[in-house]
């Protein structure tokens, strides 16, 4: 990328680097790495025309999640996110059980 002089870098943290109690301390701490981890990049990069985005996510209905968060039904998850009407019940079914 530096050769180039272009490029991108995209991370994925968590809302837990912004939120605290959500989560246990090693995973918290983790997601605060990334966080510095992608500023630093982005200090060091950005000189050579290099673009660095971290995204942080606050819910994603996965098994994992599913399982520490349990939502009651579709209402339960609007609790967690702003994605409401977004996705439709079979969308929901097929996340939640593939």
């Amino acid at each position: 990328m530096i050769p180039a002089g272009k490029g991108s870098v995209i991370s994925l943290d968590s809302i837990c680097s912004s939120v605290g109690g959500v989560a246990s301390h090693a995973y918290t701490s983790s997601k605060h790495a990334i966080i510095g981890l992608t500023k630093n990049v982005a200090a060091e990069f950005g000189r050579f025309g290099i673009r660095v985005n971290c995204l942080s996510p606050y819910f994603i209905a996965t098994p994992l999640t599913m399982n520490f968060f349990k939502p009651d039904g579709d209402e339960g998850l609007h609790v967690y996110s702003n994605l409401k009407g977004f996705f439709n019940n079979k969308m929901w079914l097929k996340l939640r059980y593939t």
